[in-house]
């Protein structure tokens, strides 16, 4: 849920008649926007039919496609050598880190890239729930993060036009 809108700031105590949300699809690379606006749409007919005389619509604002780096390209490749220089052991694919990203847009704009995260906070002083998840850091993964993204950046720069794809 990406924000909800509803009713009068200015007459807290009164029914709104309408609501309006907005719903942030972040699409893995084997699911089209269609695919995704198809099967809201059957949850919306789903909800419409659980809930008679319910107005409800949808409408879709933006359709950015899910997109994927090939693990053979450079940048992959440069990556995950960083990793393995980093933990002292073959790469592993690790799931479940932190944060959407925009490397999906960067991607599909033809700029190579990869998604390196960190774990998620896991022993904050405060209960951790999806927001503060994501807005909360641990400096030992930052500093780990940070070594990782330098090492990269720097195997990166020291290539030539030809290896990155660009013009001599």
């Amino acid at each position: 849920m990406a924000s909800i809108e509803g009713g009068s700031p200015r007459m807290a105590a009164v029914t709104p008649a309408a609501c309006r949300m907005r719903v942030d699809l972040r699409l893995s690379p084997r699911t089209s926007p269609m695919r995704a606006k198809r099967e809201f749409a059957a949850a919306i007919d789903k909800i419409r039919a659980d809930l008679p005389g319910l107005d409800i619509g949808y409408e879709m604002v933006l359709a950015i496609p899910g997109t994927v780096s090939d693990r053979r390209m450079w940048v992959c490749r440069s990556a995950i050598a960083a990793w393995e220089a980093l933990e002292g052991r073959p790469h592993e694919v690790i799931l479940g880190n932190s944060g959407a990203t925009d490397a999906n847009i960067l991607r599909g704009r033809g700029i190579p890239t990869v998604r390196i995260g960190m774990p998620k906070v896991t022993d904050a002083p405060f209960a951790i729930d999806f927001a503060l998840g994501m807005n909360s850091a641990d400096l030992h993964e930052m500093e780990r993060l940070t070594r990782h993204l330098v090492r990269v950046a720097v195997d990166t720069i020291t290539r030539s036009r030809a290896e990155v794809g660009l013009p001599q």
